[in-house]
């Protein structure tokens, strides 16, 4: 019973609610496309969920930015972010390589890319 009444207490609500997305919107970690491309899990105004493909390549948990891509020309936007979870999913791809789950946290946003961000979840969200 302690257990319980414990987790009830710690739990902790998103602020924001998500969004699942359709095809079509992708994440970029760093700043160059050669970085990878990955398809968005869910978004919301307060951060975003991908899977990935572990490389080689290790990004820190410090203060960095994330770009937000669609299908469209010149739909690019580049969002100050941090990193909250990085998990493994349990899938392998290679023997060296597996398949992880990667949460943000948005930082300040200015009023375009909070507006740029509404359009997102608007046109690319599945029960909006």
């Amino acid at each position: 019973m302690h257990k319980i009444i414990k987790r009830f207490f710690t739990l902790r609500l998103r602020k924001r609610r998500r969004f699942r997305v359709k095809d079509g919107i992708y994440v970029v970690q760093g700043r160059y496309l050669s970085s990878g491309k990955n398809q968005i899990n869910d978004i919301s105004m307060g951060g975003l969920s991908f899977y990935y493909i572990e490389s080689g390549n290790r990004v820190g948990r410090d203060q960095q930015t994330v770009t937000l891509l669609t299908d469209r020309p010149n739909s690019a936007v580049h969002v100050p972010c941090r990193i909250v979870c990085d998990d493994s999913t349990g899938e392998l791809i290679f023997s060296n390589q597996s398949v992880k789950r990667r949460c943000v946290k948005f930082g300040r946003l200015s009023a375009e890319q909070k507006k740029q961000i509404k359009d997102l979840i608007r046109g690319y969200s599945l029960h909006s």
